[in-house]
């Protein structure tokens, strides 16, 4: 039964680890940085399959905006493509944490690193738990980003309070999303330092 918990407190700590840093800093820098360079190419460079929407091929209505605003379609493409992932990355998260967690605490009155241990693996998953709260807040934010801007973009000669609605909408988004990835920075931190500590489990029961 020790031998057990031990395996699935690694197991559970290192998916949560792997997965977490892979989806955070390959699968999303890599996604971002393609649909942005992509979408920065003017319409004669671009392949047949990603045309150049004409309500991006003119001037930025405001500084808010990305330069090129051709930009602005890489960001909504990436959006729609990792949006369907972020409830199954925390899904795992939680499982992960909480059975990292549970195992972790069998160890906790042996003081030390195993004491550190379980303080390090709640705090992670209560780092967790905020990050889906706030990717829900994201999520909500992003909606709004795109129907104000959409106000503007789609239209010939859009009003100062178009515009001002949109870029409202696009510093909010902003804020929180900022918001939302320290979050998820703080808790692959955590969970780091918690893998890190998986080397020095008990060699049995009570140590």
């Amino acid at each position: 039964m020790f031998s057990l918990a031990k395996i699935l407190h690694v197991l559970a700590v290192g998916l949560w680890f792997g997965s977490g840093t892979f989806f955070t800093f390959v699968v999303g820098l890599s996604l971002f940085r393609t649909f942005e360079e992509e979408t920065a190419k003017p319409a004669p460079e671009r392949p047949y399959w990603l045309p150049l929407p004409p309500q991006l091929d003119k001037p930025r209505p405001s500084d808010e905006f990305p330069k090129p605003l051709s930009k602005e379609q890489g960001g909504r493409i990436f959006g729609a493509a990792v949006g369907p992932m972020f409830r199954p990355y925390y899904l795992l998260q939680v499982a992960c944490g909480g059975l990292g967690l549970l195992t972790g605490l069998l160890w906790f009155g042996g003081g030390g690193v195993h004491r550190a241990r379980g303080v390090v693996l709640l705090l992670a998953l209560i780092g967790a738990g905020a990050g889906w709260w706030l990717e829900g807040e994201v999520e909500a934010l992003r909606e709004k980003r795109s129907a104000t801007s959409d106000a503007v973009l789609t239209s010939e000669s859009p009003s100062s309070e178009q515009v001002r609605a949109a870029e409202e909408a696009r510093a909010t988004f902003g804020t929180w999303h900022t918001y939302s990835l320290f979050t998820n920075f703080g808790t692959l931190a955590l969970v780091t330092a918690a893998m890190a500590m998986a080397a020095f489990l008990p060699s049995k029961s009570g140590e």
